[in-house]
């Protein structure tokens, strides 16, 4: 378990479900994110979601909590084959807790996990280039954008920009 002020990161609960399966459903997240999620995103979705990642007890999947309340999650991907010191990061926050530096303050937890737990070396980001809020977190955590690549998504129908953002264990 790791905190900061009111932010606290933590391993997933089978209570979370519920709350998990609505955040999943809200199209103002979900556009965000990538379509490997089942639509809708049931509790039962969210069980077998939450079973697994505590099946190793990793801390690769963990829970957002802000003042006792399930705010959102956040997830470091390791990768493989020559990129075996690199992990892909991806987060989301409830919408009615957005604007309250929530993610700003989680990332940061889940930075300093990534590098000293983990021993990452390298942290990645795929943003679309429309959501300005997650590019913006990422850079006040210290991320660099590396890239726009044009036209690399297609979703609803059309293509989008996707900015990559990166950060070293030495940065």
């Amino acid at each position: 378990m790791n905190a900061t002020d009111e932010v606290l990161l933590r391993n997933w609960q089978p209570t979370d479900a519920p709350e998990l399966s609505k955040h999943l459903n809200n199209m103002n997240i979900l556009k965000d994110l990538p379509h490997t999620l089942p639509s809708p995103y049931t509790t039962a979705h969210a069980r077998v979601f939450i079973g697994m990642s505590n099946c190793h007890d990793s801390g690769l999947e963990r829970a957002i909590e802000y003042r006792g309340e399930l705010a959102g999650g956040i997830s470091l991907i390791p990768q493989e084959d020559i990129w075996t010191h690199c992990a892909e990061i991806r987060f989301y926050t409830a919408e009615h807790l957005w604007n309250r530096k929530i993610m700003q303050r989680a990332l940061a937890l889940s930075i300093r996990e990534a590098f000293d737990d983990f021993n990452f070396v390298r942290l990645h980001a795929w943003v679309f280039e429309t959501n300005e809020k997650a590019i913006h977190v990422l850079q006040k955590n210290g991320f660099s954008q590396e890239g726009v690549l044009r036209k690399a998504a297609f979703r609803e129908k059309e293509f989008h920009n996707v900015c990559l953002l990166s950060l070293l264990n030495q940065e």
